[in-house]
């Protein structure tokens, strides 16, 4: 979408590092990347995809989390994956010395990219449904684009673990019917069928670990 955009621009084009990201990406596909490939059999599995993030203050300084489960079906039988975890804090600053006053946006796309990343070998080449209860991040994760350099940021990580790509659909959920509210703040009370599995997903944008939540069951 980032190159469909400068399609339609008129006049001198200057490119910027997201555009030359997304012209690495590009590259990257063309010259390594498989072959686009279609199934027309049935899938002998389905994936659904739940991502959230909170932002909260301590001590006047914002303090983000992010969560995010899969609902995975196979051979008959279904597993939960789930991951509940801290932003760095480093990266947090940067976007707050950026101008944003606003975090919970970005916050909320860092988590769909992180699920992307994470889950990659039940995405790739299947079929699988997103949700999000964030409007922007949902228009945006449509549309491939933003007006906002963090969100493009993020937007182009997202193409880039999105390198195989999946047979996705992006679909808006009310927050209250999004179970991954509850890891995203430190909570263990969602629903789960089958095994249920905890998660250590890494940055997106540097790669560190990301420091997982305490876990705490709601009485």
């Amino acid at each position: 979408m980032e190159l469909r955009s400068l399609c339609s621009s008129n006049g001198e084009l200057r490119l910027g590092k997201f555009e030359c990201a997304a012209f690495q990406n590009l590259k990257q596909r063309l010259v390594s990347g498989p072959p686009r490939a279609i199934p027309t059999a049935i899938p002998r599995g389905c994936a659904c995809v739940f991502t959230d993030g909170a932002c909260e203050f301590e001590d006047g300084h914002p303090v983000c989390t992010i969560g995010g489960i899969l609902y995975h079906h196979h051979e008959g039988s279904w597993n939960t994956r789930f991951f509940a975890c801290r932003m760095p804090a480093a990266l947090v600053q940067k976007w707050s010395n950026a101008g944003k006053r606003h975090l919970i946006g970005p916050v909320e796309l860092f988590a769909v990219v992180v699920a992307r990343r994470l889950w990659g070998s039940y995405l790739n080449s299947s079929r699988a449904l997103f949700f999000v209860d964030h409007s922007g991040v949902h228009a945006a994760c449509v549309s491939g684009t933003s007006r906002d350099t963090v969100w493009r940021s993020l937007l182009v990580e997202f193409e880039r673990a999105d390198a195989v790509p999946m047979i996705g659909w992006i679909a808006r959920v009310p927050s209250p019917s999004n179970p991954s509210d509850a890891p995203s703040r430190g909570s263990s009370n969602f629903p789960f069928w089958g095994t249920c599995s905890c998660d250590h997903p890494s940055c997106c944008m540097s790669g560190e670990l990301l420091s997982p939540l305490e876990l705490k069951r709601d009485v």
